[in-house]
Parts: structure tokens; C-alpha cells; sequence
């Protein structure tokens, strides 16, 4: 009888990561787990005492004890980490939906600019910044985090998303 277990594997498997080109490394983020939370009316201060953490503001993120929380959209956010029981709001398992990757070195802004509306400079983008924006017509969560800047964006999206970015990268470092 054949073996019908069943082997995780992660949106990147069999694809070509980590990727060095020019100034940029781009490599698989990991992520153990991804909650959706949306409070529910009047529950934030709840949520947020239960989370350790204050909600983050529209373009923020922070830390909790459970992980990272990121801004995702009106009275939408997501945790990047397990989260503890939450009875004031709705939270969904989003890991598997996810993939997750992560630019880092100096050129990394100079390839995001080519698939990024975004302004992505220090000053406007800092540390611990997180947007929701199209990134090479995929849609994607961009954050500032310190090793770099990290995107999550579809599991469906993540070959064309790698195709993307690599593409970017070689662009970028053919100018320098």
C-alpha cells in the first residue's frame, strides 16, 4: 500500500532562496504563526491588555509578548506569533495563506522602489513601519523591521512574487 503521509513544506520549497545579488540578499521570512484578529465593537482595550501589547496605529506595528502585531486595515490586525485567548474578537489562522520574505542589504529599498508605490525612505518609512500596498501587482504587507524589510503576501503569490523581486534585483545591481 503506498504512504499517503502527508509532508509540510513551506511556499518557497524547491525555489531558489536565499538569492545574494549586488547589495541585496533576499531570503524566506519565517513564520510559525499568523493570526487575523479583528476586535470586536468596543472590545480594543480588551484585546490589547490580553495581547500585552497597545493595538498599533494605522502604519504601525508593535511588539507583544506574543509576537509582532501589525497594523492590516481598519480595526484589522495581524499577529505574527501565537496569540493567548482572545474572547473580544474574531482571530483566524492565516498561517498557511502566508508567505513571507525578507530583503536586506543597501539596495533593498532601490528594488522595492521598482515594484512599490511606497515611499520607502527612513524618514518616511521607519523602523516598525508596516503597509498594505502592491508590490509588482501582487498585493502585500511591507514592514520595516531591523534586518531589513519584510513582505507577506499570498502562498498562491509566492513563485511569482520570488520571479518578481529577483527580477528587481538584478535590475538594480546592473546600475550599480
Amino acid at each position: 500500500m503506498a504512504d499517503l503521509t502527508l509532508t509540510p513544506t513551506g511556499p518557497f520549497a524547491g525555489l531558489d532562496l536565499p538569492v545574494s545579488t549586488g547589495a541585496c540578499t533576499l531570503s524566506a521570512a519565517t513564520l510559525d504563526v499568523a493570526l487575523s484578529i479583528m476586535p470586536f465593537r468596543g472590545q480594543d482595550a480588551a484585546v490589547a491588555a490580553a495581547l500585552g501589547a497597545a493595538l498599533p496605529a494605522p502604519g504601525a506595528m508593535v511588539a507583544s509578548p506574543a509576537g509582532r502585531l501589525l497594523w492590516a486595515g481598519l480595526d484589522s490586525y495581524t499577529l505574527l506569533g501565537p496569540a493567548p485567548d482572545l474572547p473580544g474578537a474574531a482571530v483566524v489562522d492565516i498561517s498557511d495563506s502566508l508567505a513571507g520574505l525578507l530583503i536586506a542589504g543597501d539596495g533593498a529599498r532601490a528594488v522595492l522602489a521598482r515594484l512599490c508605490p511606497l515611499d520607502l525612505h527612513p524618514q518616511t518609512f521607519a523602523l516598525n513601519a508596516t503597509a498594505r500596498s502592491e508590490l509588482a501587482h501582487i498585493a502585500a504587507q511591507i514592514s520595516r523591521i531591523e534586518a531589513g524589510f519584510e513582505i507577506l503576501a499570498a502562498r498562491s503569490m509566492a513563485e511569482s512574487l520570488l520571479h518578481e523581486i529577483t527580477a528587481a534585483m538584478i535590475s538594480v545591481a546592473a546600475q550599480s
